[in-house]
């Protein structure tokens, strides 16, 4: 029983952090790509 709780309880543990990096990782790309849209817009009507 112990075992089996053991690795059950493992598997989310792990998957819980890449889950976290992704989603700031996520939000960085969302980040640069607005600000480089931005840039390209006010080099546009300059």
């Amino acid at each position: 029983m112990t075992r089996r709780i053991g690795s059950l309880s493992r598997p989310q543990h792990h998957c819980a952090v890449p889950h976290c990096c992704f989603i700031l990782r996520l939000c960085v790309y969302l980040f640069i790509y607005f600000r480089s849209f931005f840039v390209l817009n006010h080099m546009f009507i300059l």
